[in-house]
């Protein structure tokens, strides 16, 4: 962002009735990526009202004078038996924001659909523009059985868009 170098992270906590919980934060770099100054205490982006844990996995994009994030949030935990740690559901969400730092969420918005129903996990968005047209890759997965069975882990998946916002997934 002009000069400087600019890191969208994702921070970690961890909570006592499920596994954990994260959100999305800024460091800035003023010599080239060398080193990166934290923005304050606290997230630039976090839970909602309709988002309400497991923020992450931010990716932004600056087009024209707007930014774009595209990120994962929480929808629910859900357990595969009892006595079994819960496992999550997760959607990619989108935001905007004029100077990079205060975002506005499309707040629960979830703008890839499901293949693999409403139980699909997706993550890891990635954006670019070619040929007059934006496409994201992303990864998705079941909730239950990704770590033990490969046809139930992650795979890639892909999805195009004209305008940043409204989303084809192909």
């Amino acid at each position: 962002n002009g000069d400087e170098v600019w890191g969208y992270t994702c921070g970690w906590n961890r909570r006592v009735s499920v596994s954990v919980d994260t959100a999305i934060g800024l460091a800035v770099s003023r010599d080239g990526g060398r080193s990166f100054i934290r923005q304050g205490d606290g997230p630039v982006l976090g839970p909602s009202l309709n988002e309400p844990f497991l923020v992450g996995d931010g990716f932004v994009l600056r087009s024209s004078d707007q930014f774009h994030m595209w990120y994962i949030f929480g929808t629910r935990w859900s357990r595969e038996a009892d006595g079994r740690d819960p496992d999550r559901v997760y959607k990619i969400g989108h935001a905007t924001s004029p100077d990079g730092r205060n975002w506005t969420k499309e707040d629960g918005v979830r703008i890839i659909p499901d293949v693999l129903g409403p139980d699909e996990c997706q993550a890891l968005p990635s954006v670019v523009e070619f040929a007059g047209r934006y496409h994201m890759v992303f990864c998705y997965r079941e909730i239950h059985g990704f770590r033990n069975d490969p046809g139930r882990g992650y795979r890639l998946g892909y999805a195009s868009s004209a305008d940043l916002r409204h989303w084809h997934r192909d």
